[in-house]
């Protein structure tokens, strides 16, 4: 083998090498990261680098990732949205998330934005045995997907406090090989929502509003509803509270969810992957709701 064929081999397994180091990873539900993966969502148009020293992991029927430091004590989620806007990520990261089954984040304040980031802090309603508080960064890309990263992590504690910005910052965002809402659609929302549970959060003025219904795999389910009121001004203040809990059995017909009630009642809410502004998510007769761990059933 002469000089040049010698050469000529080398350079071909230079380009073999350095294309499998460059090559993103497709994520996949049940698989742990470690860090300084590329990592890409074709269906989202979203790639990016898991951290060194972070681990990330997407759970099994769910759409969100989550990342935690090895041997550190705090948590990123990511998530992305389709067919977004500006307006929508603002409106967004002004309402409550859901956390666990018996804890929620409530916004800080006014939405903030920097250039081309936006910015929102949290804090913990409900269980929070870590102390834990949120700062969440989202970006908007040029194919309309928004691009959402938070941080939990203890509050007097500072060491990871630039991360969810800087994963924010390095995001590439490319061309969608497939529309992400159209092949969600094509899922049966039976399959989807069987053993799970969705929350509904609204919190407006002094008003707080929380549902949950939790979907049994025997097409039972148990509701929830919860709601707070607080005014106060010079003179006085003025609280009140409800609650409401009841029993049922659910059925899915086509993107319709049936409800028959304790009493025989029954109610049919229509179910989508679109709202009428062309948001991404999972939408109730038109209204957000979150698609979260059951903790009453399976």
């Amino acid at each position: 083998m002469n000089a040049l064929s010698q050469i000529f081999i080398a350079l071909v397994a230079l380009l073999v090498i350095q294309t499998s180091v460059l090559a993103a990873t497709e994520i996949s539900p049940g698989i742990l990261y470690q860090g300084g993966t590329k990592l890409i969502a074709s269906d989202y148009g979203v790639e990016f680098d898991v951290p060194q020293g972070w681990q990330a992991l997407l759970p099994e029927d769910s759409d969100v990732l989550m990342m935690e430091p090895v041997g550190g004590v705090a948590r990123i989620v990511i998530s992305a949205v389709t067919n977004s806007s500006e307006n929508a990520i603002q409106q967004l990261m002004s309402e409550s998330q859901p956390l666990e089954a018996d804890s929620q984040l409530i916004p800080g304040g006014r939405v903030t934005k920097k250039g081309r980031i936006f910015f929102q802090s949290f804090s913990v309603r409900g269980s929070n045995p870590q102390n834990l508080a949120a700062t969440a960064y989202a970006r908007l890309g040029h194919n309309k997907t928004a691009f959402y990263v938070m941080l939990l992590e203890p509050v007097n504690q500072d060491k990871y406090k630039t991360i969810n910005r800087s994963l924010v910052d390095s995001v590439r965002f490319k061309q969608l090989t497939s529309s992400s809402v159209a092949s969600l659609d094509k899922e049966n929302w039976e399959q989807q929502l069987k053993g799970r549970s969705l929350k509904y959060l609204k919190t407006e003025g002094g008003l707080s509003e929380e549902k949950q219904i939790y979907l049994c795999s025997n097409y039972t389910f148990s509701y929830y509803e919860n709601s707070n009121y607080l005014s106060s001004d010079v003179y006085t203040d003025f609280s009140s509270a409800s609650q409401n809990q009841q029993t049922g059995s659910w059925k899915i017909n086509g993107n319709t969810i049936l409800l028959t009630w304790e009493d025989g009642s029954t109610t049919n809410s229509t179910l989508s992957r679109q709202n009428a502004q062309g948001e991404s998510g999972t939408f109730v007769d038109g209204q957000r709701w979150f698609q979260v761990e059951n903790s009453v059933c399976r």
